[in-house]
């Protein structure tokens, strides 16, 4: 018997290594035909152009894909009526840098003085052009590597003896070329919207393409799906035009000033609420979008409930009855994962959060080792949350000393710490 076991091992052995051979080999030659950069980061935006920064102050090979043709491409877009909910703080009182950038919502980090917001506009809630070009000029003067027009696709993780850590991520642009990295940062946002399953919603507005032209609703009855920054934004913009406007949404409104969430309901878009409560004929719907459905009769838009009969819908007198011109919907952005391999599987942040993807502690994704995250993305994990100092604290707490071996100087670590205690409440553009 011990001379089969024997004889099986001897036989086995030469079969066993050259399966080896055979991978290894074929992830070499992979590798060897794609770029390759120990860190890429997906979009560049704001928390991508910031973390572009830190990674060229600390010397690490990175490159920064952007699949437009400018840094902060979802700006260019959005918010639709241009006008940002953060605040441009530009006069404190105080000398002191670090109490300034904590009322400073907009600039990124860096050692150049003129790279502050405050020299780009003096409006106390600012055009997004104005951001646009802020981050232009961002990644020029600071001469960013990024790598623009270029739309990132299958990304996928591999494992390997090859490098320390265990794995490689491979991926491939829209051209086909092939790229390999040991760590992905994705901070790509969430810019994908919100399209819930509403008997009705086909007859609906998007927030992305509606126009933005107060004459364009001259006279006419508006029903807004939503009830966060993007449908009151909307409102706002419209509601000297029209005959009236009504809202639903997903929740109750949500107001800033009482959540002390900078993503909730922002005074500078709730005009709506005065003359709601005012009783000026807008009105603010309690209910749920599951318990409605939009039906289309003569051109018009009516709002009916999901467990009404015709007879109750024609009988009573409620002021929702009002028949609507348009169907408007502005129901918020979630995290597009399409840019991963379906193999790849990313869990979902809990509750509120479920619209981002999972990460743990270090802002690490909670399924995938080496795949971190950055930006408004991460709100899955916090609510007080900033592209500035927490695009730079997945880097600083695990990236460095465990991919490269190389400990930041303690300098180093308490800027950021100091930066990062401070600055404890911050700006998002994403919609609830």
């Amino acid at each position: 018997m011990g001379i089969l076991k024997d004889y099986w091992f001897v036989s086995a052995f030469p079969v066993t290594m050259f399966c080896c051979c055979f991978i290894f080999l074929e992830l070499l030659s992979f590798v060897a035909s794609s770029v390759y950069h120990d860190y890429c980061v997906i979009g560049a935006g704001p928390s991508g152009l910031q973390l572009g920064y830190f990674l060229q102050q600390r010397n690490r090979d990175y490159i920064i894909f952007e699949k437009s043709n400018v840094s902060g491409n979802f700006f260019v877009l959005y918010p639709r009526h241009r006008t940002l909910i953060s605040i441009n703080k530009r006069n404190t009182g105080k000398n002191n840098k670090e109490f300034n950038m904590r009322h400073d919502w907009n600039s990124l980090l860096s050692d150049d003085e003129t790279l502050l917001f405050k020299h780009y506009s003096k409006v106390m809630f600012p055009h997004a052009d104005d951001y646009l070009r802020y981050l232009k000029d961002y990644k020029e003067k600071l001469k960013i590597n990024v790598q623009f027009e270029t739309e990132m696709r299958n990304i996928g993780v591999e494992k390997t003896d090859l490098v320390a850590d265990g794995h490689l991520f491979t991926m491939e642009d829209q051209n086909g070329k092939s790229y390999t990295c040991r760590t992905v940062i994705c901070a790509t946002g969430i810019s994908s919207p919100n399209i819930p399953r509403v008997n009705g919603i086909e007859y609906a507005e998007g927030y992305e393409s509606i126009s933005t032209d107060p004459d364009d609703y001259e006279g006419q009855s508006v029903l807004i799906l939503g009830r966060g920054n993007s449908a009151f934004e909307t409102a706002s913009a419209i509601y000297g035009s029209t005959n009236f406007i009504h809202m639903v949404g997903r929740s109750r409104v949500r107001l800033s000033w009482a959540t002390h969430y900078v993503g909730d309901l922002r005074a500078v878009n709730n005009a709506l609420l005065d003359t709601y409560q005012l009783k000026s004929l807008d009105g603010v719907l309690e209910s749920t979008l599951e318990e409605i459905k939009i039906v289309k009769k003569n051109d018009k838009y009516h709002l009916v409930f999901s467990d009404e009969t015709e007879s109750d819908y024609l009988l009573d007198n409620f002021a929702l009855r009002e028949p609507y011109d348009r169907v408007i919907r502005c129901l918020g952005f979630y995290f597009d994962n399409s840019i991963f391999r379906n193999k790849t599987k990313l869990s979902q942040g809990a509750g509120r959060g479920r619209k981002y993807p999972g990460i743990n502690h270090n802002y690490e994704s909670v399924d995938v080792p080496g795949l971190f995250f950055a930006g408004s993305i991460t709100h899955s994990r916090t609510t007080e949350i900033c592209w500035r100092i927490y695009s730079w604290v997945p880097i600083h707490s695990s990236c460095p000393s465990s991919f490269t071996g190389m400990a930041i100087p303690t300098s180093a670590l308490a800027i950021t710490n100091s930066y990062a205690a401070t600055t404890n409440e911050c700006h998002t553009q994403t919609d609830q």
